[in-house]
């Protein structure tokens, strides 16, 4: 399974671990790769800054935390989906009947910073894989802020966003901070065994 942030809420995640695991022969294995909702800054280093805080205060200065404002209160908070998937994968698959084998956490630069810093394991991406990576997050986030709009819950650092001129200024900000800088984003690949 993979990519499934925006898709479901920790109630999904339990239901869908259960529903997976009855179809798991005891022994079987479920393979995760997730990601937490959070860009961050290009000049990171370490993973000790890429650490999730759902309290944390943003800064309307800077286009990534424009943007994780816009997805942590459209379409986290009101949605209840996890932002801090990466952390909480380990205790949901621990409580739906699984032994967590391996978790291997992955950090990877996208878009801009992509054609100037290594991925992980020291690997370069090709210029088209730079290119696809933002593609791929910006029409994540064209997504998500279409839905959360349609159901009046799109939110921005300054406030509800009710129009589409609005949303789409959202989008443009996020499109031009990620093809001018990029942005580093934290994966994980989980190995789970169905215990019993």
């Amino acid at each position: 399974m993979r990519f499934l942030i925006f898709a479901l809420s920790e109630d999904g995640w339990i239901k869908t671990l259960r529903n997976v695991r009855e179809l798991l022969k005891p022994g079987g294995r479920l393979i995760l790769f997730e990601l937490n909702a959070r860009f961050f800054h290009p000049k990171s280093v370490g993973l000790e800054h890429w650490k999730f805080d759902r309290n944390e205060t943003f800064d309307k200065n800077l286009w990534w935390d424009r943007c994780n404002a816009v997805t942590q209160r459209s379409c986290i908070e009101l949605n209840n989906f996890i932002p801090d998937l990466v952390s909480r994968l380990p205790s949901l698959l621990t409580s739906t009947g699984y032994k967590v084998e391996s978790r291997t956490p992955l950090v990877t630069p996208i878009a801009a910073l992509a054609h100037t810093r290594k991925g992980p394991n020291g690997i370069s991406l090709t210029r088209e894989d730079a290119d696809s990576s933002g593609n791929i997050f910006g029409y994540v986030f064209n997504a998500l802020t279409t839905m959360a709009l349609r159901r009046g819950a799109l939110q921005s650092l300054n406030g509800p966003v009710e129009t589409e001129e609005g949303r789409m200024e959202l989008v443009k900000d996020f499109e031009k901070g990620l093809w001018r800088d990029g942005a580093w984003i934290v994966y994980s690949e989980i190995i789970a065994r169905r215990d019993g």
